[in-house]
């Protein structure tokens, strides 16, 4: 994947590794910046897929996604499972808000990040299945 160089990159390095590791979809993004621009309130997974009309199971996926990244936390009380913006840290927080802010000014830019990062993932997953077909034929003959 050819990126510009870091004096021409319009997006920084920490906003292109938590898109890489840590927010690894569109959904995931919608739902972090979503519950962002409304710190403090618990939204369920089937409230949050209403208001940005997603599925139940992508609302799930990405609140799940999120949740183990730092991003989000749960909130439960009595027989409902909510959940709320909290990162992990200040350094997360603070990388967030450069994501926001990156995200308003150049919304192609930052979905074009996550699709090549999602392309990536897809192309290393093969390439290490195709790998581990040879290893395992190896075991087996020997």
């Amino acid at each position: 994947m050819d990126k510009p160089s870091d004096g021409d990159d319009p997006i920084g390095q920490e906003v292109r590794a938590l898109l890489s590791i840590k927010i690894q979809s569109i959904e995931q993004l919608e739902v972090v910046l979503f519950l962002r621009e409304r710190l403090g309130h618990a939204w369920t997974p089937s409230a949050l897929a209403a208001k940005l009309h997603l599925t139940s199971s992508e609302a799930e996926g990405a609140l799940r996604q999120l949740r183990s990244a730092r991003l989000v936390d749960v909130v439960r009380s009595d027989s409902t499972t909510s959940f709320r913006y909290l990162p992990g840290d200040s350094n997360l927080s603070e990388t967030v808000e450069r994501l926001a802010l990156e995200y308003q000014q150049s919304p192609l830019e930052i979905v074009r990040i996550i699709s090549a990062n999602a392309i990536e993932r897809v192309r290393t997953g093969t390439l290490r299945f195709f790998a581990d077909s040879f290893v395992l034929g190896k075991k087996r003959d020997g």
